[in-house]
């Protein structure tokens, strides 16, 4: 199998393009008062992991040696070492994966705040169709390259091209992937990272996990039952009055084989190699993880090291010490961390805290330029002393002192932004129900995609129509929500306890401010979840289409100077609050980011003057859908 050779091009005048080894220093490019062009091409193809490449452009399938050396045996019967940077090995095990310019994960995008952005785009999938949505980035005036198919553009052919275009116009940490079926799971994704001279600089690691598994997405689905229409698309079943689970064990329950950390992770104890971070004792270093998996929440941590916590996706926040933090698929950290343990290497630890599985995956973090394996130990956590955890997907634990996500305090970076929302005179207030009484669905209605994008047509006539049993019975259509524009909107979402999971939130075109994060009413005897909806909101049935306060106080919140997230994890049998401003008109997706959820319907469009954005649509935009041909 032949490697693409990796195509990043700037063709622009003016145009600078950083890309960054670990741990270099980024150097801001000084401000000439124009936007900065930067222009990539990306080839899609699927690639296969252990093989190794000669100068000769012959393939060699490489097998892990006891010891952890990669070897391949040549035509004579000799073994020949190889280098283990020149092999994709994933966590050892021979997979297939979907390579951007043959890289997994795909090439991390760095460049500074203001750029313009083209992304150029050729489909190699053979039989794949796909899309890449630009996780995080608002994409104001480029509805277009929201990446959401069906939504906003029609999937990209095998053997067709698409230009994204976008104006990096947020600063942080973001992220892309594929939004189509679940070929995110399979390695279509990468980083994005968008870089302002008037934030502090340090040298920076990129840190993106995934659990992995040995067989593609398509085949995990359709041997599970999962997908539209299959086996969990269930008949109506009601929520029980009492849900006896332990809230702090769930928050996932779909299998992995591996956990990997920039392509790199190891399966049943192997000796594959693993992603290192070399630093220098003294300095301080930025990590930006980023959840990039399909299911499994992960609770990060460093060995004999503590995180001070800067950023959550893209929002700088106040300064925050931990011992840990949890990120649920789609969330990003920012953390610095200072070397300053004594020279050896040390592990950095990604955990799945579920009760039926505990994933495991490493990287190194070396003083030592070395790719030893560390015998350093996780600090004990105990009610003496305990470990501090951010974004816990549980209140309380034995050992734990959690700080939510709303605890949080953006920099005045952020002032006017959050500005927006501070009048609430005109408050337009929402609620959003995730449950699964009638399969994967939000207020009891699984999403159906249109045939065709809604700036194509209207999604009245291209989608599926929720008629009224929605509201009593649950069903599947398109489902659409009308947004006011230019008004403050409170948008609480809802995590009704059928199945022991916890969602998250992610909304395309928006970064909202966490305003309020509340866990589920527990029995204090046995620590059980007392009910099924939390107590403050009532509604009519069990779809909460109607949902309401018990009390219109609890809905009223102080907006200091909260978090700005576009992901956000709701816990089990709880419910959070966000805030927007609906400045950026258009049609934007909102759903729980959990790969089996989104791919089942747990998601929707939310309509913010969207027929406002048709004429914003580059002329000759690729078009789909329907053809029939009456006899």
């Amino acid at each position: 199998m032949e490697r693409l050779a990796v195509f990043l091009f700037v063709l622009v005048t003016q145009c600078q393009c950083f890309l960054l080894d670990e741990g270099t220093q980024f150097t801001h490019p000084a401000d000439s008062g124009d936007r900065k062009v930067f222009e990539f091409y990306w080839d899609l193809t699927w690639e296969t992991s252990m093989l190794f490449t000669d100068a000769n452009d012959g393939t060699w399938a490489v097998k892990l040696q006891d010891n952890g050396d990669l070897a391949y045996t040549d035509d004579t019967g000799k073994n020949i070492t190889v280098n283990p940077a020149d092999v994709t090995t994933l966590d050892g095990a021979l997979t297939k994966y979907i390579a951007v310019n043959g890289q997994f994960p795909g090439p991390t995008i760095e460049v500074p705040f203001g750029a313009e952005v083209y992304v150029h785009v050729t489909n190699k999938l053979l039989t794949d169709s796909a899309t890449v949505h630009w996780h995080g980035l608002q994409q104001r005036n480029t509805v277009y390259s929201d990446g959401a198919p069906y939504i906003t553009q029609c999937p990209i052919a095998p053997g067709s091209s698409f230009t994204y275009k976008f104006n990096a116009d947020e600063a942080g940490t973001f992220w892309y992937h594929s939004h189509l079926g679940p070929q995110r799971m399979d390695g279509l994704f990468g980083a994005l990272i968008v870089h302002d001279p008037k934030q502090a600089s340090y040298p920076e690691f990129t840190v993106m996990v995934n659990d992995w598994l040995h067989i593609d997405g398509n085949a995990f689905f359709s041997r599970v039952g999962l997908g539209p229409g299959g086996s969990d698309a269930a008949q109506y079943t009601s929520i029980p009055d009492r849900y006896n689970d332990l809230a702090e064990e769930d928050v996932g329950d779909l299998p992995s084989n591996s956990f990997l950390v920039n392509g790199r992770g190891r399966f049943d104890n192997n000796k594959a190699p693993l992603t290192v971070h070399k630093v220098k004792s003294g300095d301080t270093y930025m990590f930006r993880i980023i959840n990039v998996g399909y299911d499994n929440m992960f609770e990060v941590s460093i060995d004999g090291h503590q995180m001070t916590v800067v950023g959550t996706d893209s929002c700088e926040v106040e300064p925050i010490v931990v011992d840990s933090v949890f990120l649920a698929i789609g969330e990003r950290v920012n953390v610095l961390v200072k070397a300053n343990s004594t020279e050896d290497n040390y592990w950095v630890r990604y955990r799945a805290p579920h009760k039926n599985q505990t994933p495991l995956g490493h990287s190194i973090l070396t003083y030592n330029n070395s790719t030893a394996d560390p015998t350093s130990t996780a600090k004990t956590c105990t009610e003496a002393d305990p470990c501090v955890a951010l974004n816990c997907p549980f209140q309380t634990a034995p050992g734990f002192k959690c700080i939510p996500i709303d605890e949080l305090r953006s920099t005045a970076y952020h002032d006017k932004e959050i500005a927006k929302i501070r009048d609430r005179s005109n408050l337009s207030e929402h609620f959003f129900a995730y449950s699964y009484m009638a399969g994967d669905s939000i207020n009891g209605k699984t999403l159906v995609l249109p045939h065709a994008p809604f700036y194509q047509e209207h999604y009245t006539k291209s989608g599926v129509s929720c008629d009224p049993k929605c509201l009593t019975e649950g069903c599947s259509c398109t489902h659409v929500e009308k947004i006011p524009r230019d008004r403050v909107v409170q948008i609480v979402v809802m995590h009704h306890v059928l199945k022991h999971f916890i969602h998250t939130w992610h909304m395309h075109g928006y970064r909202f401010a966490v305003v309020r994060v509340v866990y589920p009413p527990k029995d204090p005897q046995n620590n059980l979840i007392m009910t099924t909806l939390n107590r403050d909101i009532t509604c009519s049935n069990d779809f909460c289409h109607d949902a309401r306060w018990i009390n219109s106080t609890l809905g009223e919140v102080t907006v200091d100077r909260p978090p700005l997230k576009d992901t956000v994890s709701v816990p089990v049998g709880g419910y959070v609050i966000v805030m927007i401003y609906t400045d950026n008109p258009g049609y934007w997706m909102a759903h729980c980011h959990q790969t089996e959820h989104l791919h089942e319907g747990m998601a929707m469009v939310l309509d913010i003057d969207g027929e406002s954005m048709k004429n914003s649509i580059p002329a000759g935009f690729p078009t789909c859908g329907n053809f029939v041909m009456k006899p």
